[in-house]
């Protein structure tokens, strides 16, 4: 079986990220099963932000290298916690 990479065209499934500033990839990470593997993007909509491009991708950096790799919501990170709403970030467990 040749192995043959495939290009996602993900506009042509999500048509509103043809605007390319209002979306940013945070992070992407992959997973292996068998004989497939497994791509996932996480995708910022900054579409709503009223923020500076620069300080926009200020907070995203932090963001994405502060990010617990096998958590699917990033921890609570103090520095960029005021931009964010506070359900959205999970609290750290002291265990």
């Amino acid at each position: 079986m040749e192995k043959i990479p495939v290009l996602f065209d993900i506009i042509s499934k999500i048509p509103e990220m043809s605007i390319e500033s209002n979306y940013s990839v945070v992070r992407i990470m992959n997973s292996c099963v068998r004989v497939f593997r497994f791509f996932y993007a996480t995708i910022a909509d900054s579409s709503m932000v009223k923020f500076s491009p620069v300080k926009l991708n200020c907070i995203l950096n932090n963001l994405a290298l502060k990010w617990i790799n096998e958590s699917s919501e990033p921890y609570f990170i103090e520095s960029i916690s005021g931009y964010f709403p506070i359900s959205v970030m999970k609290k750290k467990n002291n265990n």
